[in-house]
C-alpha cells in the first residue's frame, strides 16, 4: 500500500470544492473543538448550541454514508443526537483530545470508555422511541468518535479491506476491542510508513489527527480494492 499516494488521492477529491461531502467531517470537527474549549473553560453549552452541534453531527454522518441502507439513522432526525451531547462533551474524556501514538500517548482503555458510554446512551434512546431499528453499530460509534475526539478510524468496509492488506484482521460487523485499537496504533507508529512526513503534506490544507489521516489512506485503498473486485467480477461474467 502506498500511504502517501492514497493520502494525496483523498486530498485531491477534498480539494474539488468547499461543498464536497468529505468536508462535512471538517465542519463537525471544528464545531466540536470550539464548543469543547468552551466547556473546558467552565461554560455549559446552551440548548441552542447542542441543537446546532447535533445538526452538524447528523449532516457529517449522513455525508459519510450513514443514511444508506436500513440503518436506524435513516428513520430519525438530527434531534436524536441532542441527548448525546451530555456524553460527547463530558470533560472526563478530555485526555482523548491529545492522544497521539506518534508521541507514545495512546490509551485504548480510555477510548473504549467513551465508546461504551456512547453505545449505552444510543441504545437507551433507541429503546425509548417508538421507531424500528433498536441497535447501534460499531461503524456509527466510531464515526462519531472520529468526528469529535479524532482518536479512532471509522472501521467501515473500505477501512477494513485496507487493514486486511496490512495484516490487521477486522470486519465491519465485529465489535471494537482494545486489541483492534492497539493493532491500528502499530500501523501509525511503524517507521516504514513515515507518518510524520505524511502529516506535513496534509497540513498544507488542513490539520487532521493521525487517525483521521490513516482513515483517509485506508478508505482510498479499500475503495480501490472493491473497484478491482467489481471489475474482475464483470470480466468473469462476460466470459
Amino acid at each position: 500500500m502506498d500511504f502517501e499516494k492514497n493520502c494525496e488521492a483523498f486530498m485531491v477529491r477534498w480539494n474539488e470544492g468547499a461543498n464536497h461531502r468529505f468536508r462535512s467531517y471538517d465542519y463537525c470537527k471544528k464545531l466540536f473543538d470550539r464548543y469543547y474549549r468552551q466547556v473546558l473553560h467552565g461554560k455549559q453549552l446552551s440548548k441552542r448550541q447542542k441543537d446546532y452541534f447535533a445538526l452538524n453531527l447528523f449532516c457529517y454522518l449522513a455525508s459519510w454514508g450513514m443514511l444508506r441502507g436500513r440503518g436506524w439513522l435513516l428513520g430519525r432526525s438530527y434531534k436524536f443526537f441532542i441527548p448525546l451531547c451530555d456524553v460527547i462533551f463530558d470533560t472526563k474524556y478530555k485526555k482523548l483530545l491529545k492522544m497521539d501514538p506518534l508521541r507514545g500517548n495512546y490509551n485504548a482503555n480510555e477510548v473504549m470508555d467513551l465508546y461504551k458510554a456512547l453505545d449505552e446512551m444510543i441504545d437507551s434512546n433507541l429503546q425509548k422511541d417508538e421507531l424500528e431499528d433498536k441497535s447501534a453499530s460499531k461503524l456509527m460509534l466510531c464515526k462519531i468518535i472520529m468526528g469529535t475526539y479524532g482518536c479512532v478510524i471509522a472501521y467501515d468496509r473500505f477501512d477494513c479491506a485496507g487493514l486486511e492488506t496490512l495484516g490487521v484482521h477486522v470486519n465491519e460487523q465485529s465489535s471494537l476491542t482494545e486489541d483492534i485499537l492497539n493493532d491500528t496504533c502499530r500501523i501509525i507508529t511503524n517507521p516504514e510508513y513515515n507518518f510524520q512526513s505524511i502529516i506535513k503534506t496534509v497540513e498544507k490544507d488542513i490539520r487532521y489527527t493521525v487517525f483521521k489521516i490513516l482513515d483517509m489512506i485506508l478508505w482510498i485503498e479499500g475503495e480501490r480494492i472493491e473497484k478491482e473486485r467489481e471489475q474482475a467480477k464483470k470480466k468473469a461474467q462476460g466470459k
